[in-house]
């Protein structure tokens, strides 16, 4: 009986790519939430928070995911096909922040108002913590 001899040459680049890109995608989602967290509990009543409009208008997106949050700042649940950032991110992209009009006030202040940020303390010496994030997304590769 002759010997059978069977090779099989694959290339997983393609699959290699796509495990990476999701990967990826599901660290910024993670840190999306985190940072949209953090945003949000550093408003509070007398710190940029009088009604909750502001509040409740802080989302995030990346290009596959856009975080269930309100672009007019109303209490009620937006869907996500209602969100509609100003720019899709690109993929690797994470954008956190409102569209609320006096939002960039309350971060920076004015002149007659002391700047109150809540945007800036969600990254702010969250290096780490994000990082670990990423790296516990690419370990389970």
């Amino acid at each position: 009986m002759a010997d059978i001899y069977f090779e099989m040459k694959t290339n997983n680049k393609i699959r290699i790519i796509d495990d990476l890109a999701q990967a990826v995608e599901a660290a910024l989602v993670e840190i999306g939430l985190e940072a949209e967290r953090y945003a949000k509990e550093a408003l509070y009543p007398g710190h940029g928070k009088d009604t909750g409009r502001l509040q409740n208008s802080i989302t995030f997106v990346t290009s596959g995911y856009h975080s269930p949050g309100n672009e007019d700042g109303s209490s009620a649940q937006a869907k996500k096909s209602d969100m509609k950032p100003h720019k899709t991110p690109d993929v690797g992209d994470l954008a956190v922040g409102t569209n609320v009009e006096y939002a960039s006030f309350v971060e920076m202040g004015t002149s007659k108002m002391s700047a109150r940020p809540f945007l800036t303390p969600a990254f702010s010496g969250k290096n780490e913590q994000y990082k670990n994030i990423l790296k516990k997304h690419l370990e389970n590769l």
